[in-house]
């Protein structure tokens, strides 16, 4: 299979951030948000996002993908750091966080519901722990795809993966990888 290369432009910042492997809470709403944390008017583009987990039990679970006009509150978010992709880039304007302890109140949805993307993960037996990693990340976002990144271009602006409330199977644990750029 080929490998798949692009540039994202040299004039933008690039960064990234891993949440890390992670338990959420019993009955997760929002679990990783990247939001326009910025006082003045900064255009972040949303490029590429994956995640994958591990579970040990048969389970199907729906993940969403969120845009949010306000940013969520409440719960004790985790602050996930980013990297820069080039080390003379200025640090980032968005702020990438982590919800495992509660889940938080969600920001205000953009039309209605704020939902961008659907993507079902069944595991159909409990007999083996399923992990999805490196080579089976399920693609949330990538603006290759989708037609143009997620731009959010005010502060509190925001884009969420979120489990809708669902019980997780047991052992679950999952990562979520962001890729973005600000201009």
């Amino acid at each position: 299979m080929p490998v798949e290369t692009r540039k994202v432009g040299y004039s933008r910042g690039t960064y990234a951030a891993s949440s890390g492997y992670f338990t959420p809470v019993a009955t997760p709403t929002d679990v990783v948000g990247l939001i326009n944390s910025s006082a003045t008017s900064v255009t972040g583009k949303l490029v590429r996002i994956t995640m994958s987990a591990t579970i040990t039990s048969a389970a199907v679970m729906n993940f969403q993908l969120l845009l949010r006009s306000t940013a969520d509150t409440g719960s004790t978010p985790v602050t996930i750091r980013p990297i820069t992709t080039d080390q003379s880039t200025a640090a980032s304007k968005l702020t990438c966080v982590q919800y495992s302890t509660t889940n938080p109140t969600p920001g205000t949805p953009v039309n209605t519901t704020g939902l961008l993307k659907l993507v079902t993960l069944v595991i159909p037996s409990a007999t083996t722990p399923t992990n999805l990693s490196a080579d089976d990340d399920q693609l949330l976002w990538d603006d290759n795809f989708e037609g143009q990144p997620i731009t959010l271009r005010t502060g509190g602006q925001g884009v969420y993966v979120n489990l809708n409330g669902a019980a997780l199977g047991a052992g679950f644990q999952m990562c979520v990888n962001l890729i973005w750029t600000e201009e």
